[in-house]
């Protein structure tokens, strides 16, 4: 707090402040600078992520666990294929409703088929079962099929080359823009308005049957490969449903049981997006099977979750292969105790604004416990991140007081000074010494895994379990 480290003001002033001192003449302290980062992190959590997650709940209902198909090769040759694209689900759970009416009525052609994709993608598997078409790196692929009639989008991670792609290929595929702050040019803007939402969305199949006519069959190519399976739906009040069986009446304490007992080691937060940098999946995919294969339950959110569910990390398999001997113990007991034939030892808690799940877990183990939340067992890592919200989701973890990954260094390497305070251990005057969270940044899965588990190791030992 002597250091105004501590959110005193609303949302509105943090940002007015922080936008004024960037200006020429203004803040040339580098940890005032950085502190401001800590608060706009904490800013975009408590007055962003946690209400939007708090708000899309209400409306749409709290997700439950589900399990749905993952890949391009859920797009349906035989039927009218529609993707919901973005980080908004209200107009796509108004065009699930229409397409749910389309299919259900007397009609000559073939059934919608609604297929979701990024974040809003990630938000109705979870509350409608819907299965998942691809991430932010497939979205071109998809209208390379051949067999989309119709991309909607709302906002973020959409991009541009979508319609190069539509162009450059002669597809048939329409894309529709509906949010004023992401327009593209070359796509049809048809503004969603929540009043007539069903009006809208009605519309929008209509556009999709219409456009069927246009598609060339004969060019259709969607691959072969069987569809992956995918358990997902996590959210705060799953996983202490699921739990309960164990403890009733103190899921919590369950949970704390089987951390304190050794057998979960700790818990690795794993979020964020994929990269075309490298081989696709590569850092991801290889981080998480280190960490279970050491014990450690990871929670996943963001387009992570479908590069894990393409290698089998996401679905229920009873034989648990990959994964260490007494998290998979855990993990099957849970699955029993809940009537199921196995629980995943990677838990898909929703998109990138569900992070705010992940912080409700860890204040209830926490407080459970009677620590600090730097203390505890926990890492995170965002071993793809490359959109802008990955920025301040850091600053968030860091100043909550977690060892935070990062598998690009971020554009500050020039400053020994700077990659000090963000990076530096205890007793080099940084992030560490006052949050007791810090960024480690490693490209290399296997040497970010050890020491995810290292930071995990020490947390217990300093914990005395």
């Amino acid at each position: 707090e002597e250091k105004g480290i501590l959110l005193h003001n609303g949302a509105s002033i943090e940002l007015v402040e922080a936008g004024n001192s960037l200006a020429m003449g203004m803040d040339a302290d580098m940890e005032s600078l950085f502190l401001r980062a800590c608060r706009l992190g904490l800013v975009d959590e408590y007055c962003g992520m946690a209400v939007a997650t708090n708000v899309q709940d209400i409306l749409l209902g709290i997700p439950g666990p589900v399990t749905i198909n993952t890949n391009l090769t859920v797009i349906d040759r035989h039927k009218i294929n529609v993707l919901v694209h973005g980080h908004i689900p209200f107009l796509a759970d108004s065009v699930i409703q229409a397409a749910e009416a389309y299919n259900s009525s007397s009609h000559s052609g073939p059934d919608i088929n609604v297929l979701g994709m990024c974040c809003t993608g990630m938000e109705v598997l979870m509350r409608n079962g819907l299965d998942f078409a691809g991430d932010i790196l497939q979205q071109e692929l998809a209208i390379a099929t051949g067999a989309v009639e119709l991309i909607i989008i709302d906002i973020q991670c959409t991009q541009p080359g979508m319609v190069a792609a539509v162009t450059a290929s002669g597809m048939h595929t329409k894309i529709v823009t509906t949010d004023p702050m992401s327009k593209i040019e070359g796509t049809e803007y048809i503004e969603f308005k929540a009043e007539n939402a069903a009006t809208i969305a009605s519309d929008l199949i209509d556009m999709a049957v219409s456009n069927y006519g246009n598609r060339a069959h004969r060019r259709v190519y969607i691959p072969k490969d069987k569809p992956s399976e995918m358990m997902g739906g996590f959210s705060t009040e799953a996983i202490l449903a699921a739990l309960d069986p164990l403890k009733p009446g103190d899921p919590v304490r369950a949970l704390v049981d089987q951390i304190v007992a050794g057998n979960i080691r700790g818990i690795a937060a794993v979020i964020g997006c994929d990269t075309p940098r490298d081989t696709y999946g590569y850092r991801t995919v290889e981080l998480i099977k280190e960490l279970i294969k050491n014990n450690v339950l990871v929670v996943l959110t963001g387009c992570v979750a479908t590069l894990a569910s393409y290698h089998g990390l996401l679905k229920p398999d009873p034989t648990y292969p990959g994964v260490g001997e007494s998290l998979a113990a855990v993990m099957g007991a849970i699955a029993k105790a809940n009537g199921l034939e196995a629980i995943p030892p990677c838990l898909f808690m929703g998109a990138c604004v569900d992070n705010s799940r992940i912080e409700e877990v860890v204040n209830a183990v926490a407080n459970k416990v009677g620590v600090r939340i730097d203390q505890l067992p926990i890492a995170g890592s965002a071993p793809e991140y490359i959109a802008e919200k990955a920025v301040p989701m850091g600053f968030w973890t860091v100043a909550l007081g977690i060892f935070t990954h990062l598998g690009d260094p971020p554009n500050v390497g020039a400053s020994a000074r700077v990659v000090k305070w963000l990076t530096g251990d205890v007793g080099e005057g940084g992030a560490q010494d006052i949050f007791g969270g810090r960024f480690y940044v490693e490209p290399d899965p296997y040497v970010a895994a050890a020491k995810l588990i290292e930071v995990i190791e020490e947390k217990r030992t300093a914990l005395g379990i």
